[in-house]
Formats: C-alpha cells, sequence, structure tokens
C-alpha cells in the first residue's frame, strides 16, 4: 500500500512502472489516476525489390557462367510489341551457347486452327486445296487456353528435360503469370519478366494476327504493373544487336548489286584494241561448224563404211552381186582367196561382198 495525503493506494512493488500520481481536491481524490503506458515502437516491413538484369549477363559470356542453373524467362507486352519475335532472338542466342534449346510455350499456338486453302499448283497451274494452320482469336476461350499452357509449363519443369524456359503470352494481368513465377520459383527456378513496351499505333501495325486497334486499346487500359519484388529482364540490347546486324546485312546486299552492276558494265565496255580500230580475231572450235558425219563421230555412233552407204542409197544389192566376165578364169593372186558366190543366199553373199569392199577378204 502507498500513502499519499493520508490516503492509501494499491502499488505493487513488482512493478516496472511508478504508482499513478494522485490528484487531490481540499484533501480528497477528487479523479481516477492512469499509469503511464511504454511507448510504442514501430517496425516497419523491409520491401524487397527485385534485380534487374541485363539479357547479355544472361546469353553472352561471362556473365552466363555466373548465372542460376535453371532460369525461366516470362515476356509480356500488347499484341505486336515483339513478344515472340525476342523469344526466338533469345531461343538461338541461347542454342548457339549452349548445346541443348530452351523450350518455348506460346499461348498464341493455342489459337492455331487447321483450315483448308486453296492455292495455284506451280508446276500444273490448277488450283489444289491444302491444310494450314492460321491464327484465330477466340475470346470466350482463352482462359482454357492460358489454363492449359499453365499445365504444359508444369509439365515441362516436372519432366526436368529443360533447365532453360521461355513463356511468351500477353499477361495483362498479374494473376496471369503469377503462378508461373509460384511454381517456377518452388522448383529452384530463377524467374526473370521481360516486359515488352510499345505504342499502339505501333502494335496495330505490327501485330500478325490482325488484333483491331480497340482491342489492343482494351488491352492496354487494362495493364498491370510488374510488382517490384519480381526481377525484370531488360532486352533492349537484344532488339539492338539484331537491328544492327539487319542494317550490316542490307549494307552487303547493297555492295553486292553495285559489284555485280560494275561487273556487268565491264562485260558490255569495249576493250581498248576495239576502241583503236583493230579488229579481234575469235577462233572457233572445229566441232562449231562440224557436218553430221563429224558429229557422228564424235558422238560415237558411226562404223566405218556407213557413210559410203548412205552416199549411194541408190544403188541396190545387185550391183554389187554383179561379177566381171573373166571373173571365173581369174588367176589368184598371193594373200587373197577367192570365193564362190552361187552357192550362198543373198543375205549371205551380201555381207561377203560388204567384206571384200572393206579389203577384210
Amino acid at each position: 500500500m502507498y500513502k499519499a495525503g493520508g490516503k492509501y493506494s494499491d502499488y505493487d512493488a513488482s512493478s516496472d512502472y511508478p504508482p499513478a500520481p494522485l490528484v487531490f481536491d481540499h484533501g480528497h481524490m477528487s479523479g481516477t489516476s492512469y499509469a503511464e503506458s511504454p511507448p510504442s515502437v514501430k517496425q516497419e516491413e523491409s520491401i524487397v525489390t527485385g534485380e534487374s538484369v541485363l539479357i547479355e549477363n544472361i546469353l553472352n559470356e561471362p556473365g552466363r557462367n555466373h548465372r542460376p542453373k535453371q532460369i525461366v524467362i516470362i515476356l509480356r507486352g500488347l499484341p505486336g510489341s515483339g513478344k515472340t519475335y525476342v523469344s526466338k532472338l533469345i531461343k538461338v542466342r541461347e542454342a548457339k551457347m549452349s548445346s541443348s534449346n530452351p523450350r518455348m510455350l506460346c499461348l498464341d499456338d493455342y489459337f492455331m486452327t487447321e483450315v483448308d486453302k486453296s492455292e495455284r499448283d506451280p508446276e500444273t497451274g490448277k488450283q489444289i486445296r491444302k491444310k494450314v494452320l492460321e491464327y484465330e482469336y477466340e475470346s470466350e476461350m482463352e482462359d482454357a487456353y492460358r489454363a492449359s499452357l499453365f499445365k504444359a509449363f508444369k509439365k515441362t519443369i516436372e519432366d526436368g528435360f529443360f533447365d532453360f524456359i521461355i513463356v511468351d503470352a500477353i499477361n495483362e494481368k498479374v494473376k496471369h503469370f503469377e503462378q508461373f513465377w509460384t511454381f517456377a520459383k518452388q522448383k529452384a527456378f530463377e524467374v526473370y519478366i521481360a516486359e515488352m513496351s510499345s505504342d499502339i499505333s505501333c502494335c496495330v501495325k505490327k501485330n500478325i494476327h490482325h488484333r483491331t486497334q480497340s482491342e489492343i486499346k482494351k488491352i492496354h487500359d487494362a495493364w498491370e504493373s510488374t510488382p517490384v519484388h519480381y526481377n525484370k529482364l531488360d532486352v533492349r540490347s537484344l532488339l539492338q544487336d539484331d537491328a544492327i546486324a539487319e542494317v550490316e546485312m542490307e549494307d552487303l546486299d547493297e555492295d553486292d548489286d553495285a559489284k555485280k552492276e560494275e561487273e556487268e558494265e565491264e562485260k558490255t565496255k569495249p576493250s581498248e584494241e576495239e576502241k583503236e580500230g583493230h579488229s579481234v580475231t575469235v577462233v572457233k572450235s572445229k566441232w562449231e561448224d562440224a557436218s553430221e558425219g563429224k558429229l557422228d563421230k564424235l558422238d560415237g555412233v558411226m562404223s566405218y563404211g556407213k557413210r559410203k552407204r548412205e552416199d549411194s542409197a541408190s544403188q541396190k544389192i545387185e550391183d554389187y552381186l554383179q561379177l566381171s566376165d573373166d571373173y571365173a578364169n581369174r588367176a589368184s593372186q598371193p594373200g587373197k582367196k577367192r570365193v564362190c558366190l552361187c552357192n550362198y543366199g543373198v543375205d549371205h553373199v551380201s555381207n561377203i561382198v560388204e567384206l571384200i569392199r572393206n579389203d577384210m577378204l
């Protein structure tokens, strides 16, 4: 008990705080006293912010040597902002630097439908019908297709065949890619968000799926910013390198065209001798003005004696069988044989006559 001005007040000796002061009015207590409370300590919650990483530190040396072993890159942007183009650039660059290709998952693939299309056959010129894949956007199916995309994403990670995964979708809402981020982080993947920024008018011109300006503007107005604790991926240098490569290729093409034009001019330009009035003699090949007989010899289709028969085609086989009057009394010459043709047929005789003409008998 604590005595103050003849009055007693309860006091706990074990308390850390002194007894509350008592207020008296003419010797009497006129109010209730309150103990002072300790000062409140406000603990500020620390906000974790994600990193901003350059794409070259992920793909090129020496940054790729220190990058996480498992990576997921999620692209988001308006239709026509270049998401698919950038994802293909990343895939090609990674494939050059690594032995394995990254896995690409694109929401647009679910909107591809097979349709019949008539085309002209370049060989026959006839109209033929072929089945081709074309993009056909269906707004009522977008949620179902997005669920299928996430299912394919989970299966890709769980199978464990790919340690570099690229997800390509519009992702205008955070909830559209939040589940991808959460599942990948649970599986020890490092996740980066690459946001493609572009003007609405440019997106209308560049989008290949014929999305209208009103549709793109609707997506733009409903756009949600990427949360600050997500890692950001800056891909601007990749686009700049690709643009420089395209310019260099155009310059090379122009140089090639200029060289071809110079070569054509050199061919058509008169030589120095022609300018001075000297004639240039061109020696022709012996086969340029060859007769038919020479061409037959060149082709190997002419045998000896064939041309003689063609020249004397008007003669008949009976002419060859005509013998001189003194043939029976003619003496044989050394080295030559005499043949009696009376016992042979016409075909056989003709063969013998041919051999005689060729001095083979």
